[in-house]
């Protein structure tokens, strides 16, 4: 499946909660359905932990939160060659915004 037969390709999510239970679950199956996601956490080690358990499936797009907004958002931050691939062992910082791959 490409990333536009996707349902959620293009779209942006913001989870909180996301390095365990629900919150986990959620982000995950967000990230499936092509959506980029930037995942929340009260615990910082707990969010890299979540977002290493999806990066094993995946490669992911990620663009800094302030480059976000200097490039008035994905669009913007891409032409200004902010967006970078990561792999696996990429350590999130705080902001990220975040598209996971998944089956490509």
């Amino acid at each position: 499946m490409t990333d536009s037969a996707k349902p959620l390709a293009g779209k942006v999510a913001l989870v909180t909660g996301a390095s365990r239970g629900l919150g986990f679950g959620v982000a995950r199956a967000l990230a499936r359905e092509g959506a980029r996601v930037s995942l929340s956490s009260r615990s910082a080690e707990a969010a890299e932990a979540a977002s290493v358990k999806i990066r094993q499936e995946t490669g992911a797009e990620v663009i800094a939160f302030a480059d976000y907004l200097a490039g008035k958002g994905e669009a913007g931050a891409k032409d200004a060659g902010k967006m970078r691939l990561e792999g696996k062992d990429y350590v999130v910082q705080e902001g990220d915004v975040i598209y996971f791959r998944f089956n490509v």
